[in-house]
């Protein structure tokens, strides 16, 4: 009997021990334990495997690997988190957008922010206006057209005159996902074309009460 007792105590013990490792690896242990790793190849395995969830553990991680000194992992941190779709989510994205160190990540950050509701444009369109990598601005600029708000479309038309051509392709096709339009824009041409095209959708977008 005594045998018996002990036999399904050891069961019940094996059982709970199975329950846990489960638990610990749908709520991104193992994950964890990759975006620790001196390789790249598994930090960017953890975000795979994390991408899409939004508890704790997750979040925690993936916020930590958008610090990662491998931009790629990084970027994809960033990316990663956005998709999890949480308040809690967008707030961590708009912390990478203020302190990441590089460009390309902030940038990526504010591509990512356009996804969330609760995103305030006007946030977006003062990056695309004021800060100083062009990278951002183009960012910027995408969360814009995610975010299909024309509280931000007077930052993207402002944008269609920046001085880095890749901020000003990603805004003039910003702007007609925004307002679902089309507008002949050459964001290589020379200035003095690039001038009359701009002035030109400044008066279509005007006429119609749109800026």
């Amino acid at each position: 009997m005594k045998q018996k007792i002990i036999l399904v105590a050891m069961l019940v013990l094996l059982a709970a021990l199975g329950v846990w490792c489960w638990y610990w690896y749908e709520h991104g242990g193992q994950a964890a334990k990759l975006a620790r790793s001196p390789d790249v190849a598994d930090r960017l395995r953890a975000i795979r495997l994390l991408t899409g969830k939004s508890h704790s553990l997750a979040l925690t991680t993936l916020d930590h690997l958008a610090d990662d000194a491998e931009l790629s992992v990084a970027v994809q941190a960033t990316r990663a988190i956005g998709k999890a779709g949480s308040d809690r989510a967008r707030v961590l994205v708009g912390a990478i957008l203020r302190r990441a160190r590089t460009g390309r990540v902030r940038g990526e950050a504010a591509a990512v922010l356009g996804q969330f509701e609760g995103t305030d444009a006007k946030l977006l369109a003062v990056t695309l206006a004021e800060d100083l990598d062009a990278h951002v601005r183009a960012g910027a600029a995408r969360g814009l057209a995610r975010l299909h708000a024309r509280a931000g479309l007077a930052a993207l038309v402002g944008a269609l005159r920046d001085k880095d051509p890749m901020v000003r392709e990603v805004a003039i096709v910003a702007i007609q996902k925004v307002i679902g339009a089309r507008f002949l824009f050459s964001p290589r041409a020379s200035e003095w074309v690039r001038e009359r095209q701009v002035d030109a959708i400044v008066k279509a977008l005007e006429k119609h009460k749109m800026l």
